[in-house]
């Protein structure tokens, strides 16, 4: 019995670089289906971000705003 193991066969068997991962991939469209759903989250996400940035920039407004002493009534 020889105790000498089979050498592997090294080839490149093909797969493409996936565009958000910079990883190999395997699928038909050559990327990842949790990158592609990271890809198409994206402007969503910027979208809530920006109108999250909105509201807290109103909120600093608001606060930052003098209050009339004309219309505040003492009760």
């Amino acid at each position: 019995m020889s105790d000498k193991k089979p050498t592997p066969i090294l080839r490149d068997v093909g797969g493409v670089e996936c565009p958000i991962c910079k990883k190999r991939t395997y699928s038909r469209g050559g990327i990842h289906p949790q990158c592609a759903m990271v890809q198409a989250d994206e402007p969503r996400r910027l979208k809530l971000a920006a109108e999250k940035r909105e509201i807290a920039e109103n909120k600093q407004a608001i606060i930052a705003k003098p209050l009339d002493p004309k219309r505040s009534r003492p009760r």
